[in-house]
């Protein structure tokens, strides 16, 4: 896929953008020399002081500081290279390096961009737990009175209703059952 960087903004404006992101944003030409790095860019990769402008991505794979570039991976590649990464053992990044192509269909830049994705893990952790918490107090319906499907009772007075329905459900009762308006009486 063919990625060509055009845009109206104002090269200022767009550099303001860059910069004021919570994304980290690099960009290096098609030898993997580095022409651009934001702020949070610098600051995930360890190299606030130093900057990295300048400098070729393999200057930091032959020195130990990188095992792998995304950036040198599309330019080898020619294509949109995407890892998860983690930092310092705690933060958990998505690295995307993505090629951009001149109209001859020349490599001009390669535009990597890290994200934290520790909200997202931090999500799918709370989710999980919820999911385990509503089958630990899931009722399977399948017997159930209009059932077919599976119900959630957490307290123990809507568990004595479903024990109660259950215990019944063969019989021939007359059942009153009442409440407020939207608290399930359908559903017993």
């Amino acid at each position: 896929m063919a990625h060509h960087l055009e845009t109206d903004v104002p090269p200022r404006m767009f550099k303001k953008i860059l910069d004021d992101s919570d994304d980290g944003y690099m960009i290096a030409d098609a030898r993997g020399v580095v022409v651009y790095t934001n702020t949070a860019y610098l600051k995930v990769s360890d190299r606030l002081e130093a900057g990295m402008t300048g400098h070729n991505m393999r200057e930091y794979i032959e020195d130990g500081s990188l095992e792998d570039s995304n950036a040198l991976r599309a330019i080898e590649e020619r294509r949109q290279v995407v890892q998860p990464l983690m930092i310092r053992n705690e933060v958990p990044l998505s690295v995307t390096s993505t090629p951009f192509f001149g109209e001859e269909g020349e490599l001009e830049y390669v535009v990597t961009v890290t994200q934290d994705i520790s909200l997202l893990s931090d999500t799918k952790q709370k989710l999980d737990n919820l999911l385990r918490l509503l089958e630990k107090h899931r009722m399977p319906g399948k017997d159930m009175p209009g059932g077919g499907e599976d119900f959630v009772a957490v307290s123990a007075g809507m568990r004595r209703v479903f024990d109660l329905a259950d215990k019944i459900k063969n019989t021939m009762p007359t059942v009153i059952v009442y409440g407020e308006s939207g608290v399930g009486k359908d559903v017993v």
